[in-house]
C-alpha cells in the first residue's frame, strides 16, 4: 500500500489496460480539440462517440488524450468498449473542469474505461450528484448495470462530489489511481454494486474538507446490498470521516490496506438509521494497518454498530 506504480509496469500487470490495436486522438484534424483556454467539450465528445460507433466487445478504441491542458465543461460520456486515455502514458495531458457540478468522466458503457488520466476539477465547495463526481461509473436514468468497466492508473483532484464513484456496476476494477483533495469520499461503491475490486490505490483529503476514504453504501432504497466486493491494498491518509467504510454491505474483503489520520473510525461497519440503509453480513476484515483513528470523533480504530439490530430489510 502507498507505492506509486509506473504506468509500463500497470499494464504488464494489468493486460486489458495496454494499448488498444485502434484510436483515435482527440487532436485529430476531424476533432480538432484545442489546448486551454479553448472549451474542448465538443471535440473530445465527437471523439468518444466516433470510438463508440467502431468499437465492439473483443476489440475495444482507446480515445488519446495528448500532451497539453484541455478544457470541458459538461460531463464526457464514454460508450461501450471505449477508454479515454491519457497517452503517452506517463507525459500525455490533463483535462480541466471548467464546471465543477458537471464535470464527470462518465463510463456510462460495458468494458468502459478511465485509463491514465490526470484530472482536475478545481471544485471549491462539496455537492453531491454523479455528475459532480471525478470519474462515474454507471447507466443513466434507466439504474441498468454496467459491467466490466477498468479505472486504472488515474490522478484524480479537486472533485466537488465522490472521486471515483460507482453506482449499479458489475465485475468493475478500480486500481491503480490516486484520488486527492476533493470535498467528498474518494471511492465509493452504491446502487446494488458487486463483483467489483478496489485495489492498489491511494486516497488523501484534509481533516477539514473530504468525507469517507473508501466506501461501500447500500441503502434500502436500492433494493440490494453492495455485495462480493473487495477493498485490497489501499493507501489513506488524512481522511475527514472514515478511512474505510461498509455502511450496508455483504461479502465484502478488507484486507491488507493502510489508513493514517482519519478524523473518525478507521474502519466502519454500520447499520444507520437516519441514512434507511442496510445492515452489514459477512464482512471480514484481515491483516490492515490503522494508525491515527478518530482523531476529531468518537468512534474507534475498527467501529461496528447498527441502529436497528432487531430489523430485517428485504432485497431483491
Amino acid at each position: 500500500p502507498g507505492d506509486v506504480v509506473a504506468p509500463a509496469e500497470i499494464m504488464r500487470l494489468l493486460p486489458a489496460t495496454r494499448r488498444a490495436a485502434r484510436s483515435l486522438t482527440i487532436t485529430d484534424a476531424r476533432y480538432g480539440a484545442a489546448p486551454s483556454p479553448a472549451d474542448a467539450t465538443a471535440a473530445i465528445q465527437r471523439a468518444l462517440d466516433d470510438a463508440a460507433k467502431m468499437a465492439a466487445p473483443t476489440s475495444p478504441v482507446d480515445v488519446l488524450v495528448p500532451a497539453g491542458t484541455f478544457d470541458y465543461s459538461a460531463v464526457l460520456r464514454v460508450g461501450a468498449d471505449v477508454r479515454l486515455r491519457r497517452f503517452p502514458e506517463d507525459s500525455g495531458g490533463t483535462l480541466h473542469a471548467k464546471n465543477p457540478s458537471a464535470a464527470a468522466i462518465h463510463l456510462a458503457g460495458d468494458r468502459s474505461g478511465a485509463l491514465f488520466l490526470t484530472l482536475d476539477f478545481g471544485a471549491t465547495a462539496r455537492e453531491a450528484t454523479p455528475q459532480a463526481s471525478g470519474i462515474w461509473i454507471g447507466a443513466d436514468a434507466s439504474g441498468a448495470f454496467v459491467h466490466d468497466t477498468v479505472v486504472v492508473g488515474n490522478d484524480v483532484a479537486t472533485s466537488a462530489s465522490a472521486h471515483v464513484f460507482g453506482a449499479a456496476e458489475e465485475g468493475g476494477m478500480w486500481a491503480f489511481n490516486f484520488a486527492h483533495d476533493g470535498y467528498a469520499d474518494t471511492f465509493h461503491h452504491t446502487g446494488g454494486s458487486r463483483f467489483c475490486q478496489v485495489v492498489a490505490n491511494r486516497a488523501q483529503t484534509a481533516a477539514n474538507r473530504g468525507d469517507d476514504l473508501y466506501a461501500f453504501v447500500s441503502y434500502q432504497a436500492d433494493g440490494d446490498v453492495v455485495n462480493h466486493c473487495s477493498c485490497i491494498g489501499n493507501f489513506g491518509r488524512d481522511g475527514a470521516a472514515r478511512g474505510i467504510s461498509v455502511v450496508g454491505g455483504g461479502s465484502i474483503l478488507v484486507d491488507h490496506n493502510d489508513v493514517d489520520r482519519t478524523q473518525w473510525a478507521g474502519v466502519y461497519l454500520a447499520q444507520e438509521g437516519s441514512y434507511q440503509t442496510y445492515g452489514v453480513f459477512d464482512v471480514t476484515v484481515s491483516r490492515n494497518t490503522i494508525r491515527h483513528a478518530n482523531l476529531g470523533g468518537s468512534h474507534d480504530g475498527l467501529f461496528a454498530y447498527a441502529d436497528a439490530p432487531g430489523e430485517s430489510h428485504d432485497s431483491t
